[in-house]
């Protein structure tokens, strides 16, 4: 089994890189490829199982879109193909049409109808808990963008928290095996049971890494999301 992270040493911010340590120990039998932003992605001419890219700066998701734009065409193969795909925080806005910012717009790569709007004098920071194909799921968000037009695909159905923008109740968007979303950090760590979801996707029938401990520290999590309620969010 293959799995790629793409740029992790600019394309981890918030701890994302953790997703693919966990993972790392959910599979010990796994190949781990950490495509560096110099390196010509693995999946550009060869199967991998599973497809990673985590969070970034502002500026650095324009350097990866000049990346992959050579290669979108073969991301939407992979897509399609049913390959696993997982893009964390702001790595949902590379998916879209384009990226609106106040000194002008950013073309992205356009597999997805959904465009960004960036807001650099507002920064979003909030904690977030919804449901998703019929279990719960946390976690937080720290952003500049918001995201529109995100239709027919949903993914997290927002119990508390805020979604793809104020007004959507859905955060994130899920299309076959590829799952978006502005929810950032080590999410498989928090979210056993996805964490599960995509090792069965992944035809394996391993269980989550420390399945016990996480699904407590989860159940403690959640709970207390749900006793905050309207602290979830924040903005600075």
């Amino acid at each position: 089994m293959i799995i790629e992270a793409l740029y992790p040493e600019i394309c981890c911010l918030y701890g994302d890189m953790a997703n693919i340590r966990y993972l790392s120990q959910c599979l010990p039998d796994a190949e781990i490829k950490m495509t560096a932003f110099t390196e010509k992605p693995y999946f550009a001419d060869n199967h991998v199982d599973m497809l990673y890219l985590g969070s970034m700066s502002e500026l650095t998701v324009s350097k990866v879109l000049t990346k992959l734009m050579p290669l979108k065409d073969r991301l939407a193969e992979v897509i399609a193909s049913g390959t696993v795909v997982l893009f964390t925080g702001n790595a949902m806005s590379i998916l879209g049409e384009k990226i609106l910012c106040d000194d002008g717009e950013i073309p992205a790569l356009g597999l997805y109808p959904h465009y960004t709007k960036r807001f650099m004098d507002d920064r979003h920071n909030s904690m977030f808990f919804g449901t998703y194909n019929g279990y719960e799921m946390v976690g937080c968000k720290s952003q500049f963008d918001f995201y529109y037009n995100v239709k027919n695909l949903p993914f997290i159905k927002v119990g508390g928290g805020v979604g793809n923008n104020p007004d959507d109740e859905f955060e994130g968007f899920h299309d076959g095996n590829l799952f978006a979303t502005a929810l950032l950090g080590p999410l498989l760590i928090l979210n056993p049971r996805f964490t599960k979801e995509i090792l069965t996707l992944l035809g394996t029938d391993a269980a989550p890494a420390f399945e016990k401990e996480a699904t407590e520290a989860f159940e403690f999590r959640l709970n207390e999301l749900k006793t905050e309620g309207a602290q979830l969010i924040m903005h600075c």
